[in-house]
Formats: structure tokens, sequence, C-alpha cells
């Protein structure tokens, strides 16, 4: 569902990330109706995807408190030669109030549709959301904004310093950031009968530095249940 004009970012779905890539390289780019969409030159396939020396030319970055898989994938990086570095992002104490001033795009997105609305399920679990949003005042709304360049402009500054951060780099960082992120599946969870997935995080307009990422996780341990096989029916025939 649409949520917010700001917030709403859009990318496909696929089985690998080399069909990630492919769709993303058709729906990328301006269409003349959304203002803020730009024009930015993709690289893909990138030349030396297939290239044993790439990883050697990729720089990784990691939190210093990494989650299970995150930790996972940055061990099968360095026995493989790549390079992974720790990096974390500045605290902000303004991530909370920013988030909250989100709601408020949210409930406008959607004023008419909550105004109409007689009870909560019917705009599910964004009643109490769109409901408090009202009492936000506008100076608390601009000044949250303002904080939210300010975070813009700090996280980029340290993504800058790797090619592509393992993680989401807290979500509701991200989330209003709009740095450009991938979640891609590898190996087996035994214990859930499905593979693992790890968040990867890269810089603005880094989005092929992503996926070629993500394609070497996945060919270095390919996600297991592996693709189903396709056996046609005869039962009809």
């Amino acid at each position: 569902m649409t949520l917010g004009w700001s917030m709403d970012k859009i990318g496909p779905i696929g089985r690998t990330p080399k069909d990630c890539a492919w769709v993303f390289q058709a729906i990328l780019g301006a269409d003349g109706l959304d203002p803020t969409v730009v024009e930015r030159p993709f690289d893909w396939p990138q030349l030396s995807l297939e290239d044993a020396d790439w990883l050697a030319t990729v720089q990784f970055g990691i939190s210093s408190r990494p989650k299970v898989n995150e930790k996972r994938i940055a061990e099968m990086i360095r026995e493989s030669g790549g390079k992974v570095i720790e990096i974390d992002f500045p605290a902000d104490s303004r991530i909370g109030a920013m988030t909250d001033a989100i709601s408020v795009e949210a409930a406008a997105m959607h004023g008419e549709l909550f105004a109409k609305s007689k009870e909560d399920d019917q705009v599910g679990k964004w009643a109490p959301t769109f409901r408090e949003a009202q009492f936000l005042s506008a100076i608390d709304y601009v000044q949250a904004m303002r904080a939210r360049v300010d975070l813009i402009q700090k996280t980029e500054e340290v993504l800058r310093k790797v090619d592509v951060y393992i993680g989401d780099g807290d979500l509701a960082r991200t989330n209003l950031t709009g740095h450009p992120s991938m979640v891609v599946s590898y190996g087996e969870n035994t214990a859930r009968n499905r593979p693992h997935t790890v968040a990867l995080t890269g810089r603005y307009f880094a989005e092929s530095s992503l996926l070629s990422a993500a394609d070497w996780i996945q060919r270095k341990d390919p996600p297991t249940p592996k693709i189903p096989e396709l056996v046609a029916d005869s039962s009809n025939a």
C-alpha cells in the first residue's frame, strides 16, 4: 500500500538477484509523472561480475554489533579473500521524532479514507497512528524534517566509506533516508525449512553494487530449498 509521499520506495522481487537487476533496469528512471524521480546511469551487468578478482575490488562494511546472519556473511567474505571493516552510524536521538512526523504524512495521504471510516478495522492497524498524527504541531513537523535532512547527509557520509554495507543499518534510519537496500536469500535454515536471508545497504545510486554482492552471496551459498521441479500433470490427460 502507499503510505507516504516521501517515504514510499519501490523495487522488484525476484527469485535471484539477476532477475531483480533486469526488472530494475526496465523500471528505473523518470516517466514524466513523478517530479521526484531522477535519471541516473545503471551499470548492469557489471563487467567484473564473473571475475574471480571481483571480490578484491569491493570493500564491505558491517556493524560492530552484527546480527547472526550478518556475521555469517562477513565471515564468508573474509574467508574468500574479501575485506570487511566495522563501521557504525552515529546515534541520533531525533529518529523517533522524525518517525512520528512521517506519520503525519501518512495521515494526510489517507485522510479522506480515515475520515470516512466508522470503525478502526476499516484502516487496519493504522487507525491509532492516523488519529495521533492529528495532534502533532506544524512546528514539530518542520523541525523533524530539518533533522531528517541532517540524518540523510550523515548516513550517506558513513555509507561512502564502503561499497556495500552488510545489514539494514537500522530500518527506521534507512526508511527516513531512502538509501537503497536489498534482501538476499542464501544457504539453508534447516530448523525452518527455508533459506537464510540477509539485508544489504548501499550509498545513493549504488544499486548495481548491491545486486552484484547479492549475486555473489547466492552463487557462493545457493539458497535451499532449491527451485522446485516443475512436473507436468498428466492426471487430466
